[in-house]
């Protein structure tokens, strides 16, 4: 079970990484041909995959990236500046609207974080019933005078503790990007 959890995690971060980069790549006048070894990798990928989960993911990316390339080519069409001319280039990036690659970062990335914290706090949750368990069995264990021992002893409890603080350190900054786009504007 945790070998199948380890291998959507990774599957999940990876993706989450391609993603964020093709989204930003999204915004750029030479996406498609830049899209293109991506778009070849993607296809292979998908061919050799058995996983019905990984492959819809592959396939939702292939056609937002397949739809951007399209919407880009045709913009490109009516441009008058030459590759060369980097202040007309820049402009013409900047004035174009967020791209459904941009959006689909935007909304994946919001949903993934939201089950992963929720995921987390049910982890949490099944954990400190689990510590409460032991710490009644430790109390109810001990008749010989011995429980302010134990209570003052600094036991797992106070590193969990400790590592918990650490976790939601990490959960407010992750819920702090979240409102933030794939630029690091609020959206």
């Amino acid at each position: 079970s945790s070998g199948i959890n380890a291998e959507y995690g990774v599957f999940d971060l990876t993706y989450e990484l391609l993603l964020n980069y093709i989204a930003q790549l999204s915004q750029s006048i030479s996406f498609p041909e830049v899209s293109f070894p991506v778009t070849v990798w993607l296809k292979k990928f998908k061919k050799k995959c058995n996983n019905p989960k990984y492959n819809s993911q592959m396939k939702q990316l292939l056609e937002k990236m397949e739809t951007v390339s399209r919407d880009i080519t045709e913009r490109r069409s009516s441009v008058t500046f030459t590759p060369k001319d980097l202040e007309e280039v820049t402009k013409w990036e900047n004035s174009l609207p967020e791209s459904a690659l941009t959006k689909y970062f935007n909304t994946w990335i919001k949903i993934h974080r939201s089950v992963a914290a929720a995921q987390s706090a049910a982890r949490e949750e099944e954990g400190e019933d689990g510590e409460q368990e032991e710490n009644i069995m430790e109390d109810s264990g001990s008749d010989d005078g011995e429980e302010d021992e134990v209570e003052a002893k600094p036991g797992p409890s106070s590193k969990k503790k400790t590592n918990k603080s650490k976790k939601s350190k990490s959960q407010d900054t992750d819920s702090a990007n979240l409102g933030k786009n794939v630029n690091g504007l609020s959206s």
